[in-house]
């Protein structure tokens, strides 16, 4: 529910933010632009924690999810995929 999902978002948010070097600080900024993505669809909180994440944890393991997240922010799955396939085309010889 609503109340839940704003209550892990404030709890990411502050470990964050009060514990920046701790080792789940990056995660927390993550999810806190995941959530915000893929959740409740706010594109522009997103972004914002996206951007932030990868300037600060360029090295994580998430960080090539949060390009790629980046890359399609605000897309539905169908025109991610469609863009897949887009580019495969693309690339692929023709046979002619």
């Amino acid at each position: 529910d609503l109340g839940n999902m704003n209550r892990a978002l404030e709890l990411f948010h502050r470990n964050y933010k009060e514990y920046p070097q701790h080792e789940t600080a990056a995660s927390a900024l993550f999810l806190l632009a995941y959530l915000n993505h893929n959740v409740l669809k706010d594109l522009d909180a997103a972004e914002k924690h996206y951007r932030t994440y990868l300037q600060e944890y360029p090295q994580h393991k998430m960080a090539a999810t949060a390009e790629f997240e980046l890359e399609h922010l605000g897309q539905s799955p169908e025109d991610i995929f469609n863009s897949f396939n887009l580019d495969e085309k693309e690339e692929t010889p023709s046979t002619k």
